[in-house]
């Protein structure tokens, strides 16, 4: 028996489960076809190992999951980027700041030379 389980949000709980009967002429491709899925969007874990072809075989008594592929990890980068970059203008503007009333205090203080 091979389980098909297929987690429609990638951290989720609610999963669909499929149990499809086990054939050894049978690929990874052939078992998402028999329980309906397009294996092109989706990352595929089969007992707990990420599957990078599905034109392999598997064993007897075989979990597959099926999650959908996160997609841009390079607007993910630029966002992480960018909020850095904004936290550092932040602190620069406060320093910058606290830097001014500083100056206007401490010229306050000083004793005039003119006159």
């Amino acid at each position: 028996m091979i389980k098909i389980k297929y987690y429609p949000v990638r951290f989720g709980k609610e999963c669909k489960e499929k149990d499809l009967d086990f054939s050894r002429d049978l690929l990874i491709k052939d078992y998402l076809i028999q329980a309906g899925y397009d294996p092109k969007d989706l990352d595929i874990i089969v007992d707990g190992r990420i599957v990078d072809s599905v034109n392999k075989p598997i064993d007897n008594q075989s979990e597959i999951i099926l999650t959908p592929k996160i997609e841009f990890p390079a607007i993910a980068a630029w966002w992480a980027a960018a909020t850095f970059w904004q936290g550092v203008a932040f602190v620069a503007g406060v320093l910058m700041t606290a830097y001014s009333i500083y100056q206007a205090i401490s010229a306050a203080h000083q004793p005039s030379l003119v006159g």
